[in-house]
C-alpha cells in the first residue's frame, strides 16, 4: 500500500503561505520506518522545541527508493493575489476562487509527470490514493478531484516536517526540490491576463 501526505509552509502573512508544498509518497512500511527513525510519536513542527527540531532535522532522511519526497516551491498565494489585485483577467477568471483553481490545475500539470513513475512501481495511480492532509491543502486536492482524509497520519506528519525545513532552506537527504514558482507565474499571466 502507498501512503501519501501533503502539507504547505510559508511565511506568516497571507501572501507567504503556500510558498512550499511538500508531498511525501511511500510504501507504508517505509513511511512507518522513516517516521519511527525520528524518535517522536507525533510530529507537528510548530509545536516542537528547537532542540527537538534539530534532532528531527538530523534524522529525517528520504533516501529510500520506496519513498518520494517532493518539495515544490510554488509561491501560490503570492501569485494568485498578485494576479487578482494587480491585473485585468479574462472574464472567466474574475473571481479569486477561479484563479486558485487554475493555479492548482497548472501545478498538477507540472508535478504529475515527476510522480507517476514512482507510483507505477507500486501499480497505483493518483485515483487509488487518499491524501493525508490538514485544511490548508483541501482546496487544492478538491480542485484536483483527489481523495483526501483530514488527519494527522504519519505521511502527513513527514510532509509537515519536510515543508517546515524546506521553508527554512534545508532539504533533507533524498528530497527532490522542484522550483516552479517562476514557471507557474509566467503561465498564469500568459493564460489569464487580457
Amino acid at each position: 500500500m502507498v501512503l501519501v501526505g501533503t502539507d504547505v509552509s510559508g511565511f506568516d502573512d497571507d501572501r507567504g503561505q503556500h510558498k512550499v508544498i511538500a508531498i511525501v509518497f511511500g510504501a507504508d512500511d517505509t513511511i512507518n520506518e522513516t517516521h519511527n527513525n525520528l524518535g517522536r510519536k507525533n510530529l507537528h513542527m510548530v509545536n516542537i522545541s528547537k532542540a527537538k527540531r534539530n534532532k528531527i532535522k538530523k534524522n529525517l532522511d528520504f533516501s529510500s527508493d520506496r519513498i518520494l519526497a517532493l518539495s515544490v516551491i510554488a509561491g501560490k498565494n503570492r501569485i494568485v493575489h498578485d494576479i487578482h489585485e494587480n491585473h485585468k483577467t479574462k472574464e472567466r477568471f474574475a473571481s479569486i476562487g477561479a484563479i486558485y483553481a487554475y493555479f492548482d490545475h497548472l501545478l498538477l500539470q507540472e508535478i504529475r509527470p515527476r510522480i507517476e513513475p514512482f507510483l507505477s512501481k507500486f501499480d497505483v495511480t493518483f485515483n487509488d490514493l487518499v491524501f493525508q492532509c490538514d485544511s490548508d491543502m483541501i482546496p487544492a486536492l478538491q480542485n484536483w478531484k483527489f481523495k483526501f482524509a483530514k488527519n494527522n497520519g504519519k505521511s502527513f506528519q513527514l510532509a509537515d516536517a519536510l515543508a517546515f525545513f524546506c521553508k527554512l532552506g534545508f532539504s533533507p537527504p533524498g528530497t527532490i526540490k522542484i522550483d516552479i514558482e517562476n514557471i507557474l507565474e509566467n503561465k498564469m499571466k500568459s493564460d489569464l491576463l487580457i
